[in-house]
């Protein structure tokens, strides 16, 4: 089971949807891929090189500091 869990996560799996699908709790998940994690040597790892992978994808997060400014007017719903 612990494989099958490996092979969903490096598929692109999240926790949640794993632990649905394989009726475990996605903690339980968790705790399994973090073990696994800490196995693996990083010296022994391959690391692909450029042109190997056919799609990348990437996540992106935006954040806003300060405060945002309202140019609404005071009684735009009354019209």
């Amino acid at each position: 089971m612990h494989k099958k869990v490996a092979e969903m996560y490096i598929d692109g799996l999240n926790l949640r949807r794993i632990g649905r699908q394989m009726r475990i709790n996605h903690q339980t998940v968790a705790n399994w891929i973090n073990k696994l994690t800490k196995k693996i040597d990083p010296e022994q790892a391959p690391i692909p090189e450029l042109g190997e992978w056919d799609t990348v994808e990437l996540d992106e997060l935006y954040t806003f500091v300060g405060q945002k400014k309202q140019n609404l007017p005071c009684n735009a719903s009354a019209s």
